[in-house]
């Protein structure tokens, strides 16, 4: 069950992550703008979009209900993540605590996809030398 519905499981987790990372005060726009920003729903309801959206692609590439350990699905999606997780590092100064939990969000996901890859091209290996 856990192989069918992880990446289901992953966003269902980043939903409480990105509501209780909306309550952290802006530090950034309290120190160097002076405002304190109030609740941001908006941003919050769009970060839960955003993230749905890669669980989604991720989803198709992966296809966990007929996985069987194939390295170019999850080497396929680890050629699409990281780069995007990496964009998402660089943008990273300066930004609010939802957004660094979004950052997050990425990172388990890539080294679950790395574990994943790594793991399918071992078993390959290992299983193409035992016969």
């Amino acid at each position: 069950m856990l192989k069918r519905y992880w990446i289901q499981g992953l966003w269902l987790l980043s939903v409480p992550l990105y509501l209780w990372a909306g309550r952290n005060p802006d530090e950034y726009a309290s120190a160097v703008l002076g405002t304190h920003p109030s609740y941001p729903v908006g941003s919050i309801l769009t970060c839960i979009a955003v993230t749905g959206l890669e669980s989604l692609v991720l989803y198709a590439i992966i296809r966990p209900a007929s996985y069987a350990q194939s390295w170019k699905r999850s080497g396929g999606a680890v050629l699409l993540f990281l780069p995007w997780f990496l964009v998402c590092a660089v943008l990273l100064m300066h930004q609010p605590a939802y957004v660094f939990a979004h950052f997050l969000w990425l990172l388990i996901v890539n080294l679950v996809l790395g574990v994943m890859c790594i793991f399918a091209v071992v078993s390959r290996v290992l299983g193409h030398t035992a016969q």
